[in-house]
């Protein structure tokens, strides 16, 4: 992420009233100055800034700039003393440290004995110089942090590895035999995408205890195909070119035999697959089979694309009764007849 880059300024501030009559209340404070943007100030407490502290100096160094109670800005800073021969003494550093909020501060409650202090030659009437480096750390400009690209894998394998896992059947706990053919498949795995299966194959009922399994009413490729798309969530390449490139009859029968396995199992992303299909394939010849098959799985948004076909014209209504009469007797399709006033009897 690169280095927080120092912002940094010094600054001496002298420290009067060595002796106070009141320990702890009397503060001095240098002179204010700025680093990094901000505003400081050394406060400086002669008889400690607590009863504890009596009997030592008290250094704070506090942050006073912005009057913002949430800044936050972080620092490294060293403080020193300084005598009339500007010699100093070894620097006592402190930091990192986060300064948050106007008037807060950092600092050592007993930064020098002061009995100590006053037999050398830093104090020099009645006066301690002490000088003050403040860095203040600011993250690094975007600029200037390398850009690295990691050569990332795919974002999800989960799909092919499980679709491997159906295809070797490694670990398989259940067989589904429909007509001739047989299924290996994983409880689990169909339990998390069905909750057709969870209750099939993890509750009271007896296929719960069951090995294998047997599946009436539909199509040996459609189950496989159903167990493909759970797994994969795509379906085999044949059935997937049908389903989504082809036009016509055995396109349209193709994603209603997938429609209703889909709905027999709760497979919602499948079944929302084969209702956006079936509409955009809709003509006079299919539009009844398609009703219908809406109707039996009691899906309402199919049911009134059929409806809309229907009555989208007279011509369109005349050629669908003439072939399917029976389709008026639907109260779904009456209502929007009796709305333009064109309710036909027949």
């Amino acid at each position: 992420m690169g280095t927080p880059a120092p912002t940094t300024s010094s600054c001496p501030s002298c420290c009067s009233a060595l002796v106070s009559e009141h320990p702890s209340e009397t503060a001095s404070r240098g002179r204010p100055f700025s680093a990094g943007g901000h505003e400081w100030v050394l406060k400086c407490f002669p008889d400690g800034d607590t009863p504890a502290n009596a009997d030592f100096i008290s250094l704070f160094l506090v942050l006073q700039s912005g009057g913002v109670k949430t800044l936050s800005v972080r620092v490294v800073f060293a403080l020193v003393l300084v005598d009339n021969l500007g010699q100093s003494s070894p620097p006592l550093r402190c930091g990192p440290v986060t300064f948050k909020g106007q008037d807060s501060r950092w600092g050592k409650g007993r930064f020098i004995n002061r009995a100590k202090l006053e037999d050398t030659s830093y104090v020099a009437g009645d006066c301690l110089i002490i000088q003050c480096t403040v860095s203040v750390l600011q993250p690094p400009h975007s600029e200037d942090v390398p850009k690295i690209r990691l050569a990332l894998p795919p974002s999800c394998e989960l799909h092919r590895h499980l679709g491997q896992l159906l295809d070797g059947g490694e670990g398989a706990d259940v067989t589904f035999q429909v007509g001739d053919e047989f299924f290996p498949a994983h409880r689990c795995v169909l339990a998390a995408r069905s909750p057709v299966f969870r209750a099939e194959l993890f509750g009271p009922m007896e296929e719960a205890h069951m090995q294998l399994i047997q599946i009436e009413d539909v199509e040996p490729a459609v189950f496989g195909a159903l167990l493909r798309f759970i797994y994969t969530e795509s379906l085999p390449p044949p059935m997937l070119e049908e389903l989504v490139d082809a036009n016509g009859p055995a396109s349209i029968a193709t994603a209603r035999r997938l429609f209703a396995a889909a709905d027999r199992y709760d497979v919602e992303r499948l079944k929302s697959i084969c209702e956006d299909k079936l509409p955009r394939d809709m003509d006079v010849d299919n539009v009844a089979l398609i009703f219908e098959l809406a109707d039996r799985h009691h899906c309402s948004s199919l049911k009134e694309a059929c409806v809309k076909f229907i009555t989208a014209s007279p011509e369109t209504l005349f050629a669908v009764v003439k072939l399917h009469g029976w389709i008026l007797q639907d109260d779904l399709v009456q209502k929007p007849l009796k709305k333009k006033k064109k309710l036909i009897k027949f």
